[in-house]
C-alpha cells in the first residue's frame, strides 16, 4: 500500500468509519438521557452501532486494503471515534433539556389517548 491515492482513500474511509460509529454512540447516550432506556435496550443500541461501524471497518480493509489489516487502522478509528463522540455529545448537551420535554410530552399524548384522538381521525 505505497500508492498515495489508495492510502488517502483507506484513511478518508477510516475518518468516516470513525465520525459514524462517534456519532452513534454519541446519539446513543443523548436518547439514554433524556429519556432514560432499560439497561437491555441501550446495551442493545450501543452494540449495533459498534458492530455495524466494525462490519463496515472490516469492508474497508478487505477492499481497499486487499486484507491486510495493521493495528494502525484500530488505532487510529479508536481514536477518532472517542473525539468524534465526545465532540457531539458536547454539542448534544445543551439540548438534553429540551429532549426531556419532548419526551415527557410524547409519553403523555399516549395517557390522554391524544394520536387517538387527533391525529388518527
Amino acid at each position: 500500500m505505497t500508492d498515495p491515492g489508495s492510502q488517502f482513500a483507506v484513511l478518508a474511509c477510516l475518518s468516516a468509519i470513525s465520525a459514524g460509529a462517534g456519532g452513534g454512540l454519541a446519539l446513543t447516550a443523548f436518547a439514554d438521557k433524556c429519556a432514560p432506556l432499560r439497561s437491555f435496550f441501550r446495551f442493545f443500541a450501543e452494540f449495533s452501532v459498534v458492530a455495524a461501524f466494525s462490519a463496515l471497518l472490516w469492508l474497508a480493509v478487505l477492499k481497499l486494503n486487499n486484507g491486510d489489516f495493521r493495528a494502525f487502522f484500530l488505532v487510529y478509528t479508536i481514536t477518532l471515534t472517542v473525539i468524534f463522540r465526545t465532540s457531539i455529545a458536547f454539542f448534544l448537551s445543551p439540548l438534553v433539556p429540551h429532549g426531556k420535554k419532548a419526551a415527557e410530552r410524547f409519553s403523555q399524548s399516549f395517557r390522554r389517548s391524544f394520536i387517538a384522538r387527533y391525529i388518527l381521525k
